[in-house]
C-alpha cells in the first residue's frame, strides 16, 4: 500500500475585476464621506439645529453602504476528494 497525500484545491482569487480604491490620507473616500455625514448630524444635534428625517435616512444609507462594501463573501470549505481507487 502506498501513502497518498490528500490536497485541497483552493478556488482562484480574481482581484483583477476590483478597481483600486481611492484614498485621502490613507483613508478611503467612502470612509471620509461617512465620517463627514455622521459628524455633521452629531454637530447639528449638539448645537440644537433641527435635523430632518431625510438626513437621518441618508446617513443610515451611507453607513450601510460603507460597511456593506467592506464585508467579504464567505467561501464554503472545500470537500475532500473522494478516493475511488480500492
Amino acid at each position: 500500500m502506498t501513502n497518498e497525500e490528500t490536497t485541497f484545491i483552493k478556488p482562484p482569487v480574481d482581484d483583477t475585476t476590483k478597481a483600486p480604491e481611492s484614498q485621502l490620507m490613507s483613508v478611503s473616500i467612502r470612509g471620509w464621506i461617512t465620517v463627514i455625514v455622521v459628524s455633521t448630524i452629531c454637530g447639528m444635534e449638539i448645537f440644537k439645529i433641527g435635523v430632518s428625517e431625510p438626513l437621518y435616512s441618508m446617513s443610515l444609507i451611507i453607513v450601510g453602504f460603507y460597511f456593506g462594501q467592506k464585508a467579504k463573501p464567505t467561501i464554503p470549505p472545500a470537500k475532500p476528494p473522494i478516493n475511488t481507487t480500492l
